[in-house]
């Protein structure tokens, strides 16, 4: 583990529901792969990820960050462009009817 625990446990995060036994043996060891290093970039030596973009705009709302996170990412991961973009609508849609939902 390196010396800041909690920082290396953000760049490793995956919810632990999705982790197999073996996995949280890894991280425990300290020999876990970054699985969520496709979304970090260094830039001008600070880690730029959608975490740190969502918390310098202060996005807060589980949808909206979904949006932020499937946006910037669109079309480089396992999904393609068009199933990212479906999955962006989707993700607005649902906030929409939040919305709606609270309204009421």
């Amino acid at each position: 583990m390196g010396e800041n625990m909690i920082e290396d446990f953000e760049t490793r995060f995956v919810p632990i529901n999705q982790k197999t036994d073996d996995e949280i043996k890894a991280f425990v060891n300290g020999t876990l792969t970054d699985a969520g290093k496709h979304y970090r970039y260094d830039f001008k030596g600070v880690k730029i990820d959608p975490y740190r973009i969502a918390s310098v705009y202060q996005v807060t709302d589980p949808a909206l960050f979904t949006i932020l996170k499937k946006t910037l990412r669109q079309g480089r991961a396992h999904k393609d462009l068009t199933q990212d973009l479906r999955d962006i609508i989707c993700a607005a849609e649902r906030k929409l009817e939040m919305m709606k939902e609270d309204r009421v």
